[in-house]
């Protein structure tokens, strides 16, 4: 039997695609919390297995909650070809700005409202090498649910921030942010197709409780939920061009 402490499950790519998610949530919002799973009924050694598509589209949403205050940061939607090939557009929450990222290959094309940006050099991915899985704290079947009209079933996953790290162990993060971040808890939900194995969404939950900023000032427990949801599975009309 497989080990709990192992997600065998999901593959390199999938992996892959999750970690740019939370990276982009918790590096760009700056935002941090904390959660403590509840105990589940039915907690499970794996999960089910997840099946590669070759494109999709998806929507995207960001909410934090500061203390007792909750608000969209940002939404948007994209566009991914495996295996290198990824479009999102954000807009902040207030409307007042928008975000968009591009990547071909080795080349990133950014654009802050101000213009496209080229870089030959890839926003920091987590690597496989010499990992295995990444080792969670439980893994727990939530039950069926149904998500743009395809029945999928709901998973949860729990972890740390200092597991996720030793996982995702070059993602370029400066000591003291990361040391920061190691702190967290992080909580993945994955909506997985009943018939056809694909994610069809995922959540990312991090979460991290109050503490002193550098200048006294006492920032509350936060938290920061990035929800997508994948659609247009192996859709031969997504195309993904470099802007400039």
């Amino acid at each position: 039997m497989k080990s709990r402490s192992c997600i065998w499950g999901v593959s390199e790519g999938h992996v892959g695609r999750y970690g740019v998610v939370l990276l982009m949530a918790v590096i760009m919002a700056l935002l941090f919390v904390p959660v403590t799973p509840v105990a589940a009924s039915d907690e499970v050694n794996d999960l089910p297995p997840i099946n590669n598509y070759a494109s999709a589209r998806f929507d995207t949403l960001t909410t934090v909650r500061v203390g007792d205050t909750e608000f969209i940061d940002e939404y948007g939607h994209g566009a991914e070809i495996a295996p290198d090939r990824y479009t999102v557009k954000w807009v902040a929450g207030d409307g007042s700005a928008t975000f968009e990222y591009v990547q071909i290959g080795t080349v990133v094309y950014t654009n802050d409202g101000a213009g496209w940006e080229r870089t030959d050099t890839p926003p920091p991915t987590e690597s496989s090498e010499g990992s295995e899985g990444l080792s969670v704290t439980s893994i727990l079947r939530i039950g069926d649910a149904v998500v743009r009209d395809v029945p999928t079933t709901h998973y949860q996953i729990w972890t740390t921030g200092n597991r996720w790290f030793q996982f995702t162990n070059q993602l370029a993060v400066p000591g003291d942010e990361r040391s920061f971040l190691e702190q967290t808890t992080i909580k993945i939900d994955l909506w997985i197709g009943q018939a056809d194995g694909f994610v069809h969404q995922n959540n990312f939950v991090v979460s991290f409780p109050e503490f002193e900023a550098e200048d006294g000032t006492i920032v509350l427990p936060t938290e920061v939920s990035t929800l997508t949801t994948y659609y247009n599975f192996n859709d031969s009309t997504i195309s993904i061009e470099a802007p400039i």
